[in-house]
């Protein structure tokens, strides 16, 4: 168990750091009149780095994650779900971030703005607050236990893939929406952090049709969860709120994979 416990810390500590060097690179790595990148700010160069070097730690101690012992383990027992308040908590942002996105939505027609552009936005901003509840509602219904035994039983996992499919359709609008920003550097960590985010959930639905791979599901969640932290510094309340949750959801199934991989090798 010790073995691999301390991939949860690891992934929040590097979040942690993530978060100070975006909130420092958002206040003074662009420039107040115009928004764009002040040329060779330190912040914007050492998050990328600190990034990359931690997406390298991440590939290099998953080498030492087993590789044939938790690939036919079903969902329930290579997540065993247990009593914590991180899926509650999870949950509970992704619903309050859903409920202000689908609040914004009306604001444009509210506001007399009536133009095709904002029209697209708000339609926009209404389907991912949708996706958003969903996903949360999907994630919680796996990730919290039965009355009976403690465990989620298999079919349940399809709504896992159901969590997964609801938020790459929330990427490509986030991209759309972000995109029509000339500068790069200021929405690049949102769109890779929900990316990653995506793998993550996505690595971690294998396990319920015995194609789960440690090697890609740790790596994946734990890098994951730096970015959501770092992507929570900056955005609306809608989208600091959403991160938030995420890097929750990373993390409890970061923690339940990693108590059963000790089990495992014990």
């Amino acid at each position: 168990m010790k073995k691999f416990s301390f991939w949860p810390w690891l992934a929040l500590a590097g979040g942690c750091g993530a978060f100070l060097l975006r909130w420092m690179q958002l206040r003074y790595g662009f420039e107040a009149d115009t928004g764009l990148v002040v040329p060779g700010s330190p912040w914007g160069i050492a998050l990328p780095v600190l990034l990359t070097g931690l997406a390298l730690l991440f590939l290099a101690l998953s080498r030492g994650a087993p590789g044939n012992v938790t690939e036919a383990l079903p969902l329930s027992r290579s997540f065993p779900v247990g009593k914590s308040f991180l899926p509650m908590a999870a949950g509970l942002l992704w619903l309050l971030s859903g409920a202000f996105e689908l609040m914004n939505a009306r604001s444009p027609e509210a506001a007399g703005f009536v133009s095709s552009l904002a029209l697209s936005l708000a339609r926009g901003s209404m389907i991912s607050g949708a996706l958003t509840v969903l996903s949360a509602v999907c994630l919680f219904c796996v990730l919290t236990p039965s009355p009976r035994d403690g465990r989620r039983a298999e079919p349940n996992a399809v709504l896992l893939l159901g969590a997964v499919a609801a938020l790459v359709v929330r990427l490509v609008l986030q991209y759309r929406a972000l995109s029509m920003n000339p500068s790069l550097q200021a929405y690049y960590l949102p769109l890779v952090g929900l990316t990653v985010l995506c793998l993550g959930l996505y690595f971690a639905a294998g396990f319920a049709f015995a194609a789960g791979r440690s090697r890609r599901f740790l790596p994946a969640a734990a890098l994951g969860t730096a970015l959501c932290l770092g992507a929570a510094a900056d955005g609306s309340l809608a989208s600091r709120l959403f991160f938030l949750g995420g890097a929750l959801w990373l993390t409890e199934l970061l923690r339940l994979h990693t108590k059963a991989l000790g089990e495992t090798t014990e």
